[in-house]
């Protein structure tokens, strides 16, 4: 990774301390870096997929100097947590001791990890864990979104129009990560020409040579995570999934296929509810579980579901929701669940509404994995459920590569995971139950306690 170069000189320069900030004429470029610095600024959209270790963060830091100088304004740099970002830019040095947020000459804020410049501008960190709502009514002007195939795309909805009305830039930076939200924003930019594009792997910018690659390999590193992560690779899949490889096996058996409703049975119905909602339409027939259909949708009241899955015209039985439905809102002191209820009744939808249990999110995963194992899914209608089933994923250590036993926080596919999880534990326990109720009966009739 390139460093800043001569850091102490501009530091320790009183002179420069009190002019306008010029610290990114220093930057030493490598060649990739330099011939990307000079073609963006003519754009208002651009997108850097980069291999690790490109020096994407720096290029971002040297860019937002550069652009905060020549327009007064608020500039973000979002990473998909507070925490990354705190340690990735904040609190991040280089090889010979010195941080780089240094590089921002002015009154720096540790609490809201933010430097007001002299001229006037200002400098912030946040995460896109944080609520969308606390950033709304804000107004950057130039926003980088780092590793932005790991955050929570909802913050892109939230900063969109506010730079489209004060013509700022976005700037998206980071490495593959399955075919994700990361994956379609590419697609859709690669075709646009009010956007840059750019897609660098080791072999085009020649950071990283072919040996390190080797040893990586002789050190175990997965060939999946080398070509996504050092060339560029847009695998179809997501490492590091915890279903994808399940629901391959689950298609390649025949278990994910075209399935017929039946209309006289009934269907229960699991949701996950927010500003992005699920909702997946499970049947038992016969002695199968069958996952007959799916819904999802964004920023969209709850009536609107309830109305929507009443047109599909299913015989419904139960409605499960999450747990947290029974909590009652400060404005009216009515829980979500009871608001559920009462729509369901005017609008007329049959099916008694519940909330599931509470289960851990380890015991949750594990569910599911057995439920997936054994259920059958309707290819087409649950199409774009089953992709958010691939790719939910384990979160990851971005400075190591390596993935960790616990799932990414945030990621747009665990809503459907969430809701099909109620589903495993709202069937398997349907199952248990009767499988306890037909072995107690045995044991009573061993003691002559039933009449048969």
């Amino acid at each position: 990774m390139g460093k800043l170069k001569h850091f102490e000189n501009y530091i320790r320069s009183d002179s420069r301390l009190n002019t306008l900030d010029k610290s990114w004429q220093l930057w030493k470029f490598r060649k990739h870096q330099e011939d990307v610095f000079n073609k963006i600024p003519s754009y208002k959209r651009i997108l850097l997929i980069w291999h690790r270790r490109a020096g994407k963060d720096i290029l971002a830091l040297n860019y937002i100097l550069k652009k905060s100088s020549e327009r007064k304004g608020l500039y973000w740099h979002v990473y998909p947590t507070y925490s990354q970002g705190k340690k990735a830019l904040w609190d991040a040095m280089d090889k010979d001791g010195q941080k780089f947020i240094n590089a921002f000459h002015g009154q720096k804020n540790s609490t809201e990890m933010s430097v007001q410049m002299s001229n006037g501008s200002k400098y912030q960190i946040i995460g896109s864990d944080m609520d969308p709502s606390s950033i709304r009514g804000s107004n950057p002007v130039g926003v980088v979104f780092s590793e932005y195939s790991y955050m929570k795309p909802e913050i892109w909805d939230v900063v969109r129009p506010i730079l489209s009305e004060n013509g700022g830039w976005a700037l998206f930076l980071y490495t593959p990560n399955g075919q994700n939200h990361a994956w379609d924003l590419y697609q859709m930019a690669k075709e646009n020409k009010e956007w840059y594009v750019e897609k660098l792997g080791i072999k085009e910018t020649k950071v990283i040579g072919e040996e390190e690659i080797k040893q990586l390999r002789a050190e175990g590193v997965s060939e999946e995570l080398i070509q996504q992560e050092y060339y560029c690779e847009f695998l179809n899949y997501v490492y590091g999934s915890y279903f994808a490889g399940l629901v391959d096996l689950r298609e390649k058996q025949g278990f994910i296929t075209e399935l017929n409703l039946a209309t006289s049975l009934p269907v229960d119905t699991y949701w996950d509810i927010g500003n992005n909602s699920v909702i997946w339409f499970v049947q038992k027939q016969g002695e199968s579980w069958c996952v007959v259909d799916y819904m999802e949708g964004e920023g969209l009241p709850l009536e609107y579901y309830l109305i929507e899955i009443k047109k599909k015209g299913y015989l419904y039985n139960v409605h499960t929701f999450p747990h947290d439905m029974i909590n009652k809102e400060y404005t009216n002191n009515e829980s979500r669940l009871e608001f559920a209820r009462q729509t369901a009744l005017v609008i007329g939808l049959q099916g008694e509404i519940i909330v599931q249990k509470k289960q851990s999110l380890v015991e949750g995963l594990e569910t599911l994995r057995r439920f997936i194992g054994m259920c059958k899914i309707a290819k087409d209608k649950c199409r774009q459920g089953l992709k958010h089933l691939v790719d939910y994923k384990r979160a990851v250590n971005h400075k190591s590569g390596n993935y960790l036993d616990f799932p990414d926080n945030g990621q747009k596919a665990s809503h459907a995971v969430d809701a099909l999880r109620y589903a495993a534990i709202g069937c398997l326990s349907q199952d248990r139950s009767k499988e306890e109720w037909r072995v107690s009966k045995k044991i009573l009739k061993l003691y002559n306690y039933v009449e048969y």
